[in-house]
């Protein structure tokens, strides 16, 4: 589509990799740290951050580890992008790709998280489970990808005021009314 006055669309790439368990998407990350160590991590929460660190540091691995507030274009020039988990309103995604200009963005995830949960993630793992998926394989396809952009879309007409917070759950406990 175009603009009247021909400012361009920014349309990144996002490629979503949702596992079973978090176990599982951690030990993802790990194994494409040590197949990519030029890899840069990106985690939305403290927790996250700080749980990859340590993990990251305790395996000997060499990454580059950022949260997304605090990372700028010139870390990732020409590296590969690997966020560890969404954030629960897609337009904080989206002004954070543009404003890096990340044009292809990977996102692990897993359907234990909250974001997931909050959509009914225990039951499509018991659907994936019965499919016959082992917990170490991760489902990809734009149709999840569409349905997490949704769900977030969904997610920021709940907010009215958003909280900040140290961790997904934490997020989830202070801006979603149950």
């Amino acid at each position: 589509m175009f603009s009247l006055f021909g400012k361009k669309e920014f349309k990144p790439k996002i490629v979503d990799r949702v596992f079973i368990s978090s176990k599982a998407k951690i030990n993802a990350i790990l194994e494409k740290i040590q197949h990519q160590p030029d890899i840069i991590l990106i985690t939305w929460f403290e927790e996250s951050y700080s749980l990859l660190e340590q993990l990251i540091q305790s395996n000997n691995l060499k990454a580059e580890i950022f949260m997304a507030g605090e990372i700028a274009a010139h870390h990732i020039q020409n590296k590969a992008v690997l966020f560890s988990e969404h954030y629960a309103l897609a337009i904080k995604e989206r002004e954070l790709l543009e404003r890096l200009q990340i044009r292809e963005a990977l996102f692990y995830s897993a359907l234990d998280e909250p974001l997931f949960r909050h959509f009914g993630g225990d039951k499509i793992i018991a659907i994936m489970e019965r499919m016959g998926l082992s917990e170490n394989e991760a489902i990809e396809h734009t149709m999840i990808t569409n349905a997490i952009k949704n769900a977030q879309e969904k997610i920021s007409r709940e907010i009215a005021l958003e909280h900040s917070a140290l961790s997904q759950s934490e997020w989830f406990s202070k801006n979603i009314l149950k």
